[in-house]
């Protein structure tokens, strides 16, 4: 609360909050691109026939540095809120969509999405929910808890899900029943069954660390 009343007074504030970045190795043949949009840092995995978005709902506190007038002050605002389920936003686009959609389906196994820990503990999701996709949760919106915990966790299926051209259906909150790593942590995830079509995509290994939005 303190922060908003320092920024009346305080003009030239810079607000940053830490975030987890995504990293690959360079050698895969896909790329990496980063951005923030909405106030929401957007991490895409591409190659020439896909684009998946990941995001780690694990955000750090807010900080404000002032510019003008006064010296470079830090100010930290706290996030009180507790956060007792690690969420992952996935959504899932061809590189050739058209006007008429997208020619090909997608199948995608949502067990078989491991997240590693800096301690080396390997952890499989517990459920996944599927926002729609017109109220762009998983592109705009930032950690919403009340969503998540008034929402159904849908249970994982043995085997692959299906989901339909259109971009209705391919939006994912992935759940995983631990507490979220702080973005100071590096971590990593690998999507290991995911086919577009009938060919399965070799999705590289995904390694998160600390950035800021």
């Amino acid at each position: 609360m303190y922060l908003w009343l320092i920024t009346l007074f305080v003009s030239g504030c810079v607000y940053y909050r830490e975030t987890s970045k995504l990293h690959i190795d360079d050698n895969t043949g896909w790329k990496t691109k980063s951005w923030v949009y909405g106030g929401v840092q957007q991490n895409w995995l591409d190659n020439d026939s896909v684009r998946i978005m990941v995001r780690p709902h694990n955000y750090g506190k807010y900080s404000a540095i002032t510019i003008l007038p006064v010296p470079l002050i830090p100010i930290p605002a706290e996030d009180n809120v507790k956060r007792d389920i690690f969420a992952i936003s996935l959504v899932f686009a061809s590189g050739i969509n058209t006007s008429q959609g997208v020619p090909n389906l997608f199948r995608f196994d949502p067990y078989q999405v491991t997240l590693q820990t800096v301690d080396g503990k390997t952890s499989w999701p517990i459920g996944y929910i599927r926002p729609d996709y017109n109220d762009h949760r998983c592109y705009q919106f930032d950690y919403d808890r009340q969503y998540l915990l008034n929402s159904e966790v849908q249970n994982l299926p043995s085997g692959w899900l299906e989901f339909p051209e259109e971009k209705n259906g391919r939006c994912f909150y992935l759940i995983y029943g631990m507490a979220p790593p702080p973005p100071i942590e590096t971590f990593s995830l690998k999507i290991n069954a995911l086919k577009l079509g009938d060919k399965l995509l070799n999705v590289p290994k995904m390694t998160f660390r600390k950035g800021y939005d």
